[in-house]
């Protein structure tokens, strides 16, 4: 029984305060002279929203996204 209280802190440890090497970065230039960066931290996967950030690139061909696909607790951590 004590093994497992102890198994269970240190992966509650390892899951709310160690940073995830999980996070993946897809950078989608832009289209003309870039005169502004947006950088987007997200859950959600890129390939979900390529869609919707290849059309925004359409309307604001100035501006280019770094878009970086996080697990939910170091996006947590690192808002603003």
């Amino acid at each position: 029984m004590r093994w497992r209280t102890l198994t269970g802190a240190i992966w509650l440890f390892s899951a709310l305060f160690c940073k995830s090497g999980l996070s993946v970065a897809a950078n989608y230039p832009a289209p003309e002279q870039e005169q502004q960066r947006l950088e987007i931290l997200s859950n959600t996967n890129e390939q979900a929203m390529q869609a919707i950030l290849t059309d925004f690139q359409q309307l604001h061909p100035e501006v280019s996204i770094q878009y970086t696909d996080l697990d939910s607790v170091p996006l947590y951590f690192n808002r603003p």
